[in-house]
């Protein structure tokens, strides 16, 4: 009888907990989901029907074409004590920039700017523009800070253009 009992126990918790994990908010967007205004993408997701949820997590992850830069530079072969002792010759170069300013706001008040940003640099001449760059991050809201919206704002800088953007956004109790 005292098995059964801790069988029924453990099940009703093991339900409570899910339960309470089915109250968080989990929703996934792509870029077709944003607006774009001025170069600028937009989300706004209500959570207004939310309860009390700590932990709010973003991963994006986005796609494009970034800032490239070409030419020649004149390189030493040899350096002894910081000095040239060798031969200069003339070398290529490309640097590739990606970067964007993403935004979260709760209620149009800002919580958080994150930039996100790829460089390569080398050697060699590069003539495709194609780059990415991703971000994940875990924010803990004040305590009992409710937010009726989440907004999202993702801003290109520079000369960095997106073609793909997709992503996560959670509120919970926990991390995951």
């Amino acid at each position: 009888m005292s098995n059964l009992l801790k069988s029924l126990t453990i099940g009703t918790f093991i339900l409570t907990s899910q339960h309470v994990l089915a109250d968080g908010f989990d929703q996934s967007f792509t870029l077709q989901d944003f607006t774009q205004q001025d170069g600028v993408y937009s989300i706004n997701v209500d959570t207004s029907t939310l309860p009390y949820q700590p932990v709010l997590t973003l991963t994006v992850a986005t796609e494009g074409e970034g800032k490239l830069v070409t030419g020649q530079r004149t390189a030493c072969t040899y350096e002894k004590a910081g000095e040239c002792a060798g031969e200069l010759i003339e070398s290529s170069f490309s640097e590739l920039v990606y970067e964007a300013q993403v935004s979260v706001s709760c209620d149009d008040k800002p919580l958080y700017k994150r930039f996100i940003h790829s460089t390569e640099l080398t050697n060699t001449v590069l003539t495709n523009k194609s780059a990415s760059a991703n971000l994940k991050h875990t924010e803990y809201l004040a305590k009992n800070t409710l937010c009726s919206s989440i907004g999202l704002t993702i801003r290109p800088i520079g000369e960095t253009q997106l073609s793909a953007l997709e992503g996560h956004l959670s509120l919970g109790l926990s991390t995951k």
